[in-house]
C-alpha cells in the first residue's frame, strides 16, 4: 500500500509537470516536443492510478523510474519558466558546423539581475 502511494504521488507530480511544460507551448512549438510531453502525462496518469483503477500492484522500479523522470522534468523546469527554449520550437536556432548557436537564445533575468542597483 505504501509503495502505491509513493508511486501515485510521484505520478501526479510527473503528470503536473508535463501539464505546465505543455501550457507553455504554442502552434510554433516542433509537434514532437508536444507529443512527447502528452505521452509522458499520458503514462504518468496510467501508471499512477493503475494500483487502483485496474489492481496492479506498484513496484520499485516503476516508482525509481517515474522519480527519476520527474527529477529530470524538474532540473530542466528552469529553462521552460518564461518561454519555450529555442531549440524546441520549429526552425529553432541557426546551426553552423552541426552546433547550436548559443547567442541565439534569449536570457532570462534572475533575481539577481532585478535586485542590481
Amino acid at each position: 500500500m505504501t509503495l502505491a502511494l509513493i508511486q501515485s504521488c510521484l505520478c501526479t507530480a510527473l503528470l503536473w509537470s508535463c501539464f505546465c511544460r505543455l501550457v507553455h507551448t504554442d502552434e510554433d512549438t516542433r509537434h514532437d516536443v508536444r507529443a512527447s510531453f502528452w505521452a509522458v502525462g499520458v503514462a504518468a496518469l496510467v501508471c499512477g492510478v493503475a494500483p487502483w483503477a485496474w489492481d496492479i500492484s506498484a513496484s520499485i522500479e516503476t516508482s525509481i523510474l517515474a522519480g527519476a523522470v520527474l527529477l529530470m522534468q524538474l532540473v530542466t523546469a528552469r529553462y521552460w519558466r518564461a518561454w519555450v527554449h529555442a531549440h524546441f520550437q520549429r526552425g529553432g536556432p541557426p546551426q553552423a558546423d552541426g552546433e547550436a548557436d548559443v547567442q541565439a537564445v534569449p536570457a532570462v533575468s534572475g533575481p539577481s539581475d532585478r535586485c542590481a542597483p
